[in-house]
């Protein structure tokens, strides 16, 4: 296990933490947040490449404060695969080999992993920025590590690639049951690959645990933003209800809450028709649509209640049934349990 207490770090304009994280042992963990939220500091502490103000870092039980990096057994690859440009590939994973344990996976059997065999002899320079990547995990890994970190290592990539390079992630950290710790702002990378992971904002961290409550159960406005609910309305509670500024009367998952706060309800979770639900539905209302924007494989439709503006993702069969337009008066609904509140 990784385990990170009270973590403090400061810069002139940056201050990190107090960071706590527990990260298991053999996970694939992911460490998510907006650009400069402080992913890559949290990496580099683990890695003993910045030290600490404050708090300590441990690794199977071992305080690693005083253990210099190459003493850690972690491995790091970043964004820019910092391979050595004179070095062949070949050259690149061998020389890791001077500071790593012993056991864990052969360089033959890397370089077949990763289907390196035809570049064996190719600089740096030579290579495309997936080439590049591949390169520099194999050089990781060669090191055999406890514990690997990914510093956003698929960002440069085309879509076609990072599809590729995420199957060969996930078969690598099978293998080996090598503790993963990736920092990432891409969805998918988090959905497909982790296990647990944390996400960071403005160097603290906002809500950890399953990658599946992080999405599905976002604890507080913040992360329902980040995890890509457009949905936030501010509402007063009252009389077991939750209600807009202009008067709509929300159903809530649970009656306790009093006084102002916000509501947050995942887009593909409100169901458009154009005539009312037969079925009764607690939230259901009338409005009217006011956009209509083409989004990946479906529509973003904007419907406007009252004042109210609700955003909800249509699947293109669904919409071109409603052959909705804008003007066109229709309803939503959705389940009570999909109310998020805060």
């Amino acid at each position: 296990m990784i385990r990170l207490k009270g973590l403090t770090k400061s810069f002139p304009a940056f201050k990190l933490g107090p960071v706590d994280l527990d990260i298991p042992e053999g996970s694939f963990y992911m460490l998510m947040g907006p650009t400069g939220s402080g992913k890559t500091l949290v990496l580099e502490t683990i890695a003993g490449l910045t030290l600490v103000d404050e708090g300590c870092v441990e690794i199977s039980g071992r305080n690693m404060n005083t253990i210099k990096p190459g003493r850690r057994g972690v491995g790091i690859v970043y964004q820019d695969s910092a391979l050595f440009p004179h070095l062949t590939v070949k050259e690149n994973i061998s020389y890791g080999l001077k500071w790593g344990r012993k056991g864990g996976l052969g360089t033959e059997e890397i370089v077949e992993m990763l289907d390196l065999g035809q570049l064996l002899n190719r600089l740096p320079g030579k290579l495309s920025g997936g080439e590049k990547q591949r390169t520099a995990l194999a050089r990781a890994l060669a090191t055999n590590p406890s514990v690997m970190l990914l510093d956003e290592p698929m960002s440069s990539l085309d879509q076609q690639f990072r599809g590729y390079l995420r199957r060969e992630l996930k078969t690598i950290h099978s293998r080996t049951k090598t503790t993963f710790v990736m920092a990432t702002h891409d969805f998918t990378d988090a959905v497909s690959l982790g296990t647990a992971g944390a996400v960071m904002n403005n160097g603290h961290i906002e809500q950890q645990g399953s990658v599946d409550d992080i999405f599905f159960k976002p604890s507080n406005r913040f992360m329902a933003a980040f995890t890509g609910i457009k949905n936030l309305i501010p509402v007063v509670y009252k009389q077991k209800k939750a209600v807009t500024a202009d008067g709509l009367c929300i159903e809530m998952p649970e009656a306790d809450r009093t006084g102002k706060g916000c509501i947050a309800v995942p887009q593909d979770s409100i169901s458009v028709s154009i005539e009312p639900h037969v079925e009764a539905r607690a939230n259901q209302f009338r409005g009217q649509v006011t956009e209509i924007v083409r989004e990946g494989y479906g529509y973003i439709v904007e419907i406007t209640c009252k004042t109210t503006v609700f955003t909800s993702m249509v699947p293109p069969d669904l919409f071109k049934k409603l052959n909705m337009k804008h003007g066109d008066a229709v309803s939503i609904s959705w389940k009570v349990s999909s109310t998020h509140f805060f």
